[in-house]
């Protein structure tokens, strides 16, 4: 982004002439003025410093003074017989004449001194005033006076700190001398002289000298303990009652000598000079304040902001000059490149310059030349140009006629696939309900897989095709995160299992309500945790959620789906999400796939505002993730969301009995697949062939719910639901609309005519019920379902033996059969069926736990605990379950090395709890069923031995129920080797099976 936009070339030379010129001149103003600011304030402390040293030398001078003065007037008087007078304890006239002569030499002394106001002697040994010039203070007793016992201490001159004197009433400095008795071998101390110093007449004259320190300048001394000993100039009465807690009055009174800015008493930002005054121990500080200092500093910078505002206009006026010499060639060649770009290529340009602008110029020129050479080559070229734009123009205009007609063929086809498609997975679920034998029921087991797997294609390709065409576009509704995880768990929940793979969840870092399209959402997220079902092979799917971003009620999500797979190589990972894209032909072979799923995702994820990628290494797994901008949702409990899906025909059943219920569809086949399915949930079933019979019979009866075909004969879905909505009281009557079109224009077009919702073809019952469940209203009484022709007595008719094998049961410890058999319908046999198997299953668990985690293999390790906890969970073993819950939480915290007792403490825990189990279990006598008597044929025989070979071959667990199914026959025809192979199936010993199966297929029943 420019900061400034220049119209003319003129004023951009003249702006950067201006700045280049301003810049060397700020710089130089810049530097000369920092310079001059050191100067000055390396000049104030050199100031200040010069001043306090003048000073100190002057106070120095002066107790030199008072120090010879003293030593003056001592030897004046030392040849007076001091020693007589001063030990007599009464004086007669001569005496008295001699102590005047004394007192007269001592008044002679300070006679014209100012700096003096009294001078005495003291007799050392009673510490008595003898003599002093003024008689007041004759025969005042100073014997612990400092001037007197520092004499003595010292035998030499003292001096004393400035005090308060009771003698002068008023603050002093006593400067005291020993007169020695020379006429005593031992020098004896006979008189101490003190000089009392008058400090305003003097010293205080000399400190408050302001000679160079300005307006606010002043000096000032401190004792040891920072109190001010001189008078102040901004405080009153300051000495001996005002302690100084600045920076240089502490230096000066630590021994310190120095410079430096800081604040003193007042507050103030000064420049200070600090020294120590040894003689006296005083601190000395000189000091000014910075704003006087800073006066010339703030005229200096005056002038350099007059000299910058005075030199700014003429370097204008000067760069305005050379900027427009400068430019009015360039100017020259701008008007006349305009004129040839409005078309005038007559138009030439002369400048007298030999320098680049003149070349310039004469490349406009030649550039003229050119081009009025070229306009007549390239009228010939635009005449072919047009002929062959209208060619393109007609073959984008067909393309777009084919791009409509393949959607529309795409929505027509969408219709006629899932028609039959639609028959064929009904009555597959219809069949599945009736009493199959095994192998009928495996084939139609099989049809209904393949069913499912080629509608996925026909959805992935039409999906696609949407894509391509524009015309996939997403709807918004509040949705559940936890909802669609949970259902993407038990889509592929059988598949994982098998395989021995465990889902991992986590939602905390996203919120769990969103709004946005939550079934292409779940579409994306199921194509990822497909493919890590399909390319693992054992350990944890990590399954997420991630909030990267919020902004305006939009969040970014970030879903990721970790497998432990077999990887994939870096130099593949290129290619993938493209559109029938696969890695290599061999996995392609080995696991299926069309290369769809990875495509469709990359397109939701960015219809939805997001990208999609993929993290993965060779043999180490992969981490596939995407991203989509999605609004905060809201909660939405609906009616069907406490209903289970596997308790949604028991709900439909008993608070939806007796609802009516319209079906309109043209197809025979379908409507005797909805009806049969409908009326097995005690519902009440019209038909209709098309819409004008739908319109016809919805004027006559009163309806709960009517079921929509969209495309039918004579009158179509859309037309017949308009109709009714027009009838009187059917406004309100829910109309699901059954289409296989899938486009949102079709989905819009239901909308507008009054339709509420959709049931996708081919019809899937479990999804009906729950649509039915959400817009019936329930029933005022509830209806039992009634019993089915072919039994006269309930299945779950309690017998004796029953009843004795329940309380064998209850007796076991840490059993809960109530809970058990809530699951089983209350079937004890099939219950201690299950028991056993557990029992005989997972019995040795534990040592395989305990192996797998000494081989490091975690994963397989925390899967045992995961599977057992479940099983016994499911079947009332209570106290086993617990257990091996606690189990497995040490197992997720197996990074804590602290772990490692309390997870072989709880092995050890679970598996004496196993041996209990099943030595209770082996206690339970079963009780015998009448067995009735049957005579299967050879070949039912062989066919059974050969289903339960080919399931032996693929471990597949469902071998168990079906040797249960056949188990009489069995016994029939091969007697012992029918319970032995029973005993083998019992304890999923497949291998010794197998051999069973062998031996008993080589039996020869026809003879």
């Amino acid at each position: 982004m420019k900061l400034f936009a220049f119209k003319t070339i003129q004023a951009k030379l003249t702006f950067w002439f201006v700045v280049v010129a301003m810049i060397p001149l700020s710089i130089a103003l810049l530097v000369t003025y920092e310079q001059r600011i050191n100067v000055i304030e390396n000049r104030s402390l050199e100031k200040l410093s010069a001043i306090r040293d003048l000073k100190v030398g002057r106070l120095q001078g002066w107790l030199s003074e008072r120090l010879h003065d003293t030593a003056v007037i001592a030897r004046t008087i030392e040849d007076a017989r001091l020693a007589y007078l001063f030990t007599k304890e009464s004086y007669n006239k001569k005496d008295l004449m001699e102590i005047a002569a004394i007192k007269g030499q001592l008044e002679h002394s300070i006679r014209g001194r100012a700096a003096y106001s009294e001078i005495f002697l003291i007799n050392p040994s009673t510490g008595e005033i003898l003599i002093s010039t003024r008689a007041k203070s004759e025969g005042t007793d100073k014997l612990k006076s400092p001037y007197l016992t520092g004499v003595i201490q010292s035998r030499d001159s003292y001096i004393t700190d400035i005090h308060y004197s009771e003698l002068i009433s008023k603050n002093t400095i006593a400067i005291s001398k020993p007169i020695f008795g020379k006429q005593y071998e031992d020098e004896r101390i006979i008189a101490v002289l003190v000089a009392l110093i008058d400090l305003e007449n003097s010293l205080y004259k000399i400190l408050l000298d302001k000679v160079g320190l300005g307006r606010t300048g002043e000096t000032l001394i401190v004792n040891k303990d920072v109190v001010a000993l001189s008078e102040l100039r901004w405080h009153d009465s300051a000495p001996l009652n005002f302690k100084i807690t600045s920076l240089p009055a502490i230096n000066a009174a630590q021994g310190k000598t120095g410079a430096l800015i800081t604040q003193d008493y007042r507050g103030k930002e000064i420049v200070a000079a600090y020294t120590y005054v040894p003689e006296t121990g005083w601190g000395f500080v000189t000091k000014q304040d910075v704003n006087e200092l800073n006066a010339p500093i703030e005229e200096m910078l005056f002038n350099f902001l007059l000299l910058f505002f005075i030199s700014l206009p003429l370097i204008i006026i000067a760069a305005y000059f050379s900027s427009k010499t400068l430019s009015a060639p360039i100017i020259k060649i701008n008007n006349a490149a305009k004129r040839i770009r409005a078309g005038d290529y007559s138009v030439r340009t002369t400048i007298d310059s030999h320098d680049e602008l003149g070349s310039l110029a004469d490349s406009v020129n030649e550039m003229s030349d050119s081009i009025e050479s070229r306009i007549a080559i390239q009228s010939k070229i635009n005449k072919q140009l047009t002929k062959q734009t209208t060619e393109l123009t007609k073959a984008r205009l067909h393309a777009e006629d084919s791009s409509r007609a393949k959607s529309y063929f795409l929505a027509n086809m969408s219709h006629e696939i899932r028609t039959p498609m639609n028959t064929i997975t009904g009555f597959t679920y219809l069949l599945l309900r009736d009493n199959l034998t095994p192998k009928q029921s495996d084939r139609l087991n099989k049809i209904n897989a393949a069913a499912d797997h080629l509608l996925k294609i026909i959805n992935d390709m039409l999906d696609i095709s949407k894509v391509e065409a524009g015309k996939l576009t997403l709807e918004s509704a509040d949705f559940s995160l936890e909802s669609i995880f949970d259902q993407l768990q038990s889509m592929l929940n059988v598949q994982a299992k098998e395989k021995g793979l465990i889902f991992e969840i986590d939602l905390d870092a996203a919120p769990i309500w969103l709004r946005g399209d939550q079934m292409r959402l779940r579409q994306a997220l199921l194509n990822y945790v497909a493919n890590a079902v399909k390319f693992s092979e054992q350990g944890t799917i990590f399954l997420r959620a991630k909030k990267i971003q919020e902004q305006n009620n939009e969040i970014l999500v970030r879903f990721e789906v970790q497998d432990c797979g077999i990887g994939i190589a870096r130099e593949k990972l290129s290619r993938l999400f493209q559109v029938f894209e696969q890695l290599d032909a061999s996995t392609s072979r080995k696991l299926g796939g069309t290369g769809l799923g990875l495509a469709i995702t990359r397109h939701l994820a960015e219809i939805m505002g997001g990208e999609v990628g993929v993290e993965s290494e060779l043999g180490k797994g992969s981490l596939f993730w995407f991203t989509a901008r999605l609004a905060r949702g809201h909660e939405n409990k609906s009616k069907i969301d406490s209903v289970a899906e596997s308790n949604a025909e028991i709900v439909l059943r008993t608070h939806y009995a007796g609802s009516r219920i319209l079906i309109v569809e043209d197809n025979d086949i379908n409507r005797e697949v909805a009806q049969d399915i409908l009326c097995r949930m005690n519902l009440v079933v019209d038909l209709a062939k098309n819409g004008q019979e739908a319109v016809n019979k919805a004027n006559e009866f009163d309806y709960d719910l009517i079921l929509m075909d969209v495309q039918m004969p004579v009158m179509d879905g859309l037309e017949a639901t308009h109709l009714i909505r027009l009838l009187e009281g059917k406004a309100e009557i829910p109309i699901l609309a059954m289409t296989a079109n899938i486009f949102l224009e079709d989905r819009e077009s239901c909308r507008k005519v009054g339709m509420n919702d959709f049931i996708a073809k081919p019809i899937n019952p479990r999804k009906l019920y729950l649509a039915l469940i959400h817009w019936l209203s329930k029933r005022d009484s509830l209806m039992s379902e009634p019993p089915t022709e072919s039994a006269n007595v309930s299945p779950n008719a309690v017998t004796e033996g029953d009843t004795h094998l329940r309380n064998q049961l209850e007796e076991i410890d840490g059993v809960d059969v109530t809970l058990g058999l809530q699951n089983l319908h209350d079937d004890i046999n099939r219950y201690l069926q299950l028991l056993r198997q557990i029992d005989a299953r997972h019995g040795g668990d534990m040592v395989r736990l305990r192996t797998e985690l000494t081989e490091g293999k975690l994963d397989k390790a925390r899967f045992i605990a995961h599977t057992l906890k479940g099983a016994t969970g499911t079947l009332g073993l209570t106290r086993l379950q617990a257990l091996t819950k606690k189990l497995e939480e040490a197992l997720r915290r197996h990074d804590d090395e602290h772990c490692y007792d309390e997870i072989n403490r709880f092995i050890d825990v679970v598996y004496m709890e196993q041996c209990a189990f099943h030595q209770a279990l082996s206690n339970v006598a079963e009780q015998k069923q009448p067995v009735q008597e049957v005579k299967p044929s050879p070949a039912e025989g062989r066919a059974i031995l050969n289903r339960l070979n080919a399931l032996l071959n693929q471990a597949d667990t469902e071998v168990n129920n079906v040797f249960a199914q056949s188990k009489a026959i069995l016994k029939v025809l091969y007697g012992t080797s029918a319970e032995e192979l029973g005993q083998q199936i019992e304890a999923f010993d497949y291998q010794e099976a197998q051999k069973t199966i062998k031996i008993m297929s080589a039996i020869d029943l026809d003879h």
